[in-house]
């Protein structure tokens, strides 16, 4: 089994944080510090630290939000291939949604309160961030600096959970909002086509931000995507019933 970093919680929660998932949060905390950042190493570990937190902030929003439910739910686990939290089913569309609403909304009010921090700095906003229209202080501080990006990535991580499309927060809240009489397979092929739509947002969002040397990896995938589709599409008419 892979080495897992393995964090006690309050309340009887675990998280479990594999090495693999570091590696977008380094990426992205070594290279925003090392282009942007007047204290580079200092930003680096401060954006490293925040978006581990971010991360388990969207988990444990799910997690809470599931308990609310009476789910029982104690795992988180932070890997390469994302963030996870083991819980129950669900026992009704509305507190599917409710659960699955809670994750982006963390990082979106993350986000919030980091751009307050940002823009209540002393310093004027002047300078531009390439590829971006927000300003930056022209002499920020280092809690400006972090506020600023760690704002910057829970919006975007925020705002890309609630897009429709496998295997996103939003995909799961369209699922769940959809009619009864919709068949799971027309389900599958409207989640999966607005989740390939998206994947191609998301990759010119990434090669845009990339350009800016602030690199934002976001869901949803093309691949994740596709071949959901393709499933949904192969299935039978009537299998998955109405």
């Amino acid at each position: 089994m892979p080495f897992a970093f393995r964090l006690k919680l309050p309340a009887g929660i675990e998280a479990w944080i594999y090495p693999s998932a570091l590696v977008v949060a380094v990426v992205f905390s070594a290279l925003v510090a090392y282009h942007h950042a007047h204290e580079p190493v200092a930003l680096a570990v401060i954006l490293l630290i925040g978006l581990v937190l971010s991360d388990l902030a969207h988990e444990l929003a799910h997690l809470v939000a599931a308990r609310g439910f009476g789910l029982a739910c104690d795992r988180i686990v932070l890997s390469v291939d994302g963030a996870f939290v083991f819980l129950e089913e669900p026992k009704s569309r509305g507190s599917t949604i409710a659960i699955a609403f809670a994750g982006p909304a963390a990082n979106l009010l993350i986000a919030g309160v980091a751009f307050a921090i940002w823009g209540l700095s002393p310093s004027a906003p002047v300078q531009h961030l390439p590829g971006f229209a927000t300003p930056l202080p022209s002499s920020p501080t280092l809690a400006s600096e972090a506020a600023f990006f760690l704002g910057l990535f829970n919006l975007a991580l925020g705002l890309a959970n609630l897009a429709p499309a496998v295997p996103t927060d939003g995909g799961v809240i369209l699922w769940s909002a959809l009619p009864r009489r919709v068949s799971e397979r027309t389900a599958r092929l409207i989640v999966s086509a607005l989740g390939l739509v998206f994947a191609v947002v998301s990759t010119v969002v990434l090669i845009a931000s990339v350009l800016a040397m602030v690199p934002l990896y976001l869901p949803p995938s093309f691949g994740d995507n596709f071949r959901e589709f393709r499933r949904a599409w192969r299935m039978a008419p009537a299998e998955g019933g109405a």
